[in-house]
């Protein structure tokens, strides 16, 4: 007796199971928890991320070290060291004309409302009306005001100093072993993929983003380290104190674009109004800021690095603002690396090339 092997006579039963359906609001759940667990874990996310933008900043110094028949190591090593000693140098001479600036803030703010009361005369009036109204809708009350005293931002400063020291260390370490073996790592994600589009793919990503956003942080540095040396001779040439302060200001502001300029021009005004006692000569130093930060962003800038990096204002500044709350000032410096990054991912990754588009400027 032959028994034939059973065959199912529905066929639904032959069709494979439909991939589950992902709706919007999961997806919206599943990016909140993302950028939830970046916020919590910034003090561990900080030093990776920084760490690694340094190591697409210094490879092409240690692959030159490399043609030279020099171990990776060693020259890891120099140019950690190198780093190391450009800090103490930066932090020894500039820590004393900071520190002054900001023990003498309350009494300068006094003196910059002495310069500035005659541009205050044409809305004295509107300030006046507005102080009565406010009498005649407030609530009297027998109960003793809460005066809330703060801590000197000196205090504050010190407090936040461990934290600082401890991040410090570990992204030197991080620096120092991902220069020390970046090929390596490199070539352990590619082994790792599972399918030969996917070892392609990630070879092409880690090639680009070698390339491009080395090139990019490479050009953005020198381009802003030029815009802090020429800063600090023109304030030194008009006789602003501090000039080297200025610079290096000047040069790490200009990473964050749009912003970081507009900001370095407030600083300097403030600084300049609090240092001459004419005020007309005191806007001469934000004016020489604006029109060498405007030569650097308008003609420098665009005809070194061309179109290489042309990215929408808008989606600029929104990156600016997100990562500046995620993660506060260093995040404000990140933004823009963290961003070309995304637009390489983007650029091979075909599910996230809308993005690219509305990147684009």
């Amino acid at each position: 007796m032959r028994l034939d092997n059973p065959v199912s006579s529905d066929p639904a039963e032959d069709d494979p199971l439909p991939a589950p359906q992902v709706s919007t609001a999961q997806r919206g759940l599943f990016l909140l928890a993302v950028f939830y667990t970046i916020y919590l874990t910034r003090s561990l996310l900080l030093p990776v991320v920084l760490a690694t933008m340094l190591t697409y900043l210094l490879a092409p110094v240690v692959r030159l070290g490399s043609k030279l028949r020099l171990p990776r190591a060693l020259s890891a090593a120099v140019i950690v060291l190198g780093l190391l000693a450009a800090l103490g140098f930066a932090f020894s001479t500039l820590v004393e004309p900071a520190a002054g600036w900001l023990e003498k803030a309350p009494v300068s703010f006094k003196l910059l409302q002495k310069r500035i009361r005659p541009l205050k005369d044409p809305v004295k009036k509107v300030t006046e009306a507005s102080a009565e109204m406010e009498k005649i809708t407030q609530v009297e009350t027998d109960a003793p005001a809460v005066q809330v005293k703060e801590k000197p931002m000196i205090d504050k400063l010190m407090e936040s100093t461990p934290a600082f020291l401890a991040g410090l260390l570990t992204t030197i370490i991080l620096l120092f072993f991902m220069l020390s073996y970046e090929d390596q790592f490199l070539r352990n994600v590619i082994r790792v993929m599972p399918t030969l589009k996917d070892k392609q793919r990630a070879a092409n990503i880690a090639r680009d983003i070698n390339r491009h956003v080395s090139r990019y942080l490479l050009t953005i540095t020198a381009i802003n380290a030029g815009l802090g040396v020429c800063v600090g001779l023109a304030m030194w040439a008009l006789g602003l104190p501090n000039p080297m302060l200025w610079g290096v200001l000047a040069a790490l502001l200009n990473f964050v674009p749009y912003l970081g300029a507009i900001t370095g021009i407030v600083i300097m005004g403030l600084a300049a109004v609090l240092s001459y006692p004419s005020f007309a000569w005191a806007m001469v130093f934000p004016a020489t800021y604006f029109v060498l930060t405007t030569i650097e962003g308008n003609i420098v800038t665009p005809m070194i690095l061309g179109r290489s990096f042309t990215m929408s204002p808008i989606f600029i500044i929104f990156g600016l603002l997100f990562w500046t709350w995620l993660w506060g000032i260093p995040g404000t410096l990140l933004a823009v690396p963290i961003l070309v990054t995304f637009q390489i991912f983007c650029t091979h990754i075909e599910k996230l090339r809308p993005f690219r588009e509305l990147m684009e400027k």
